[in-house]
Order: C-alpha cells, then structure tokens, then sequence
C-alpha cells in the first residue's frame, strides 16, 4: 500500500504528482522510474523499504511540452 499520494504545485499552475513508499519518517531514497512505467511502479518494493525503515519518494516523471 501507498504511504502517500501528493502533489506539488509549480509556478506555470501545473501540478506535480508523486507517492511515498514506506515508512513516512524513514531515511529518503528517492526512485526514478523509467517510460512507461508510472512512480506507482515503486510499490513493488514496499515491504523492503518498511523493513528497512525507509521512505521513498516516487515522482511522477512526464514529458514537458512547450
């Protein structure tokens, strides 16, 4: 299960989305996903980073367009 769902707003009105995995107080280790997976795909490794007690940030990457 996902510790968290959030979002960031940026200066353009635009919102960036990312979930948390883990243990929430845990030392961070931040995931970088890879096309065409989605920062949902760190999940798979959720009982690790409670184990482990780590917390770990999942952005969602897209592709900016102009």
């Amino acid at each position: 299960m996902i510790a968290a769902r959030n979002q960031i707003g940026l200066n353009n009105g635009r919102e960036h989305g990312y979930a948390e995995i883990g243990e929430l107080q845990g030392q961070p280790i931040l995931c970088f996903h890879g096309w065409p997976s989605s920062r949902l795909e760190a999940g798979m490794v959720e009982t690790a980073a409670q184990d482990l007690n780590l917390r770990i940030p999942a952005p969602w990457l897209f592709r900016w367009v102009a």
